[in-house]
């Protein structure tokens, strides 16, 4: 309700999954709703897909109108934008769109924006890119992450009415079964945990096996018309679907999609490969109605979910060594950061990767280390922790970098 009334601009970050597509939707649905009092029509769009489009043209579609209802509908301030996907990450279309959407608000002031952005939640502050380079006046927010309290208000909406008493020992159980595994507390996580543990006897130890169990489920369990069943199995359906996954990533369209003609072609020479003789526009067809995949811009298709994306890309590392090459390599392995969290998670006996990781990370922070001595005693509380032993004895202290304490601990909980 606060959201809804506010008079100024809002921006959203929050990290991976945490849930801001679904908030700008039921934003959608509180402006429809809140109508009568609001008197403001909610536009959503996601930037990241928009392509070429002036943003003016982007709304017209939306909304079915000509220029000049448009024009009427924006100088009687009518009209709110719902935003997803405003980051400022440095590539030429990306920024582009953004200068679309800044001019556009710079020529309509009345038009209020309520946008979505990643970011990282544990800092408390907005991405560097973001500070720099954002010309609209956001008041910036953070979605966090769902606390004990919260993870038991969802689970009670799965579970059935029961006694009281048999109720909160069911829920105690169930959000105790879920912290004791290493996934993110976040809605999709829970609702993902809660289904697999229907529909699965697998643990979901971690957030990639939480995952593959999902994708196990619609692909295996749910449906009547499992295609192939008795030949083409799961680990067929993986593999394929990885192998997908990379060449969106080498293919570069616009959110790592394909055209459709592309992701069939794909799929057949996949099948010609491991000698599979099917109909590879029925799979191409099977994969989108298990919504794995989605239509996008009339004639391309990508994942459905970018965590999608990414667990596959993650999948394809664990089938093929010379991804999991290129993906490590030093000057790439930065920019796959969520690809080798997923392939971690299930490949959990790489003894070399983490090795190489952490000798990474060694290097990097010991370029502060000449810094140290300069700041004996001294202690500011932002760079340096000051450690004292348990008999706190003067003499006992340490110091130790801040930075370096804070990523080992993120690490450890992670």
């Amino acid at each position: 309700n606060q959201i809804v009334k506010a008079n100024y601009h809002q921006m959203f970050f929050g990290n991976k999954e945490s849930g801001k597509t679904v908030l700008l939707y039921r934003l959608v649905r509180e402006f429809v709703d809140e109508y009568q009092y609001t008197r403001r029509i909610p536009i959503y769009f996601n930037l990241e897909e928009i392509g070429n489009k002036e943003i003016e043209t982007v709304l017209k579609e939306y909304l079915s109108f000509n220029t000049s209802e448009l024009n009427n509908l924006i100088q009687s301030n009518d009209i709110v934008l719902l935003v997803d996907n405003l980051n400022y990450k440095d590539t030429g279309d990306n920024i582009e769109r953004i200068k679309k959407l800044e001019l556009f608000i710079e020529k309509n002031p009345n038009v209020k924006v309520i946008a979505t952005g990643d970011g990282d939640i544990s800092t408390g502050v907005p991405p560097i890119d973001y500070i720099e380079y954002c010309k609209i006046p956001f008041k910036s927010l953070f979605i966090q992450n769902l606390r004990s309290k919260e993870i038991k208000s969802i689970i009670k909406l799965w579970i059935p009415n029961e006694d009281k008493i048999k109720m909160d020992d069911r829920l105690d159980k169930m959000v105790s079964d879920f912290s004791s595994f290493s996934l993110p507390s976040n809605a999709m996580s829970v609702s993902l945990f809660l289904w697999s543990t229907e529909h699965s006897d697998r643990k979901p130890i971690n957030n990639s096996v939480l995952f593959e169990i999902y994708i196990e489920i619609i692909l295996e369990k749910l449906n009547q018309d499992n295609i192939y069943r008795g030949s083409f199995d799961f680990t067929n359906k993986i593999q394929l679907l990885a192998s997908i996954a990379q060449e969106m990533l080498i293919s570069g369209g616009d959110n790592y999609s394909l055209l459709y003609s592309d992701y069939v072609r794909v799929i057949e020479e996949y099948l010609v490969k491991v000698g599979f003789h099917y109909e590879s526009d029925k799979i191409a067809d099977y994969f989108v109605r298990r919504k794995l995949f989605a239509k996008f811009q009339g004639t391309r298709i990508k994942f459905s979910q970018s965590c999608f994306f990414h667990f596959f890309l993650g999948k394809r590392m664990e089938f093929n060594p010379d991804f999991r090459e290129y993906v490590m390599a030093e000057e790439n392995y930065c920019k796959y950061i969520h690809e080798i969290d997923y392939y971690t998670g299930l490949v959990r006996s790489d003894k070399d990767l983490l090795e190489t990781v952490f000798e990474r990370f060694k290097k990097e922070f010991s370029k502060t280390d000449h810094v140290f001595p300069q700041l004996e005693g001294i202690w500011d509380r932002f760079f340096i922790v000051k450690l004292k032993s348990e008999s706190e004895v003067e003499q006992e202290i340490k110091f130790t970098s801040a930075a370096k304490t804070t990523e080992i601990a993120k690490i450890k909980e992670n």
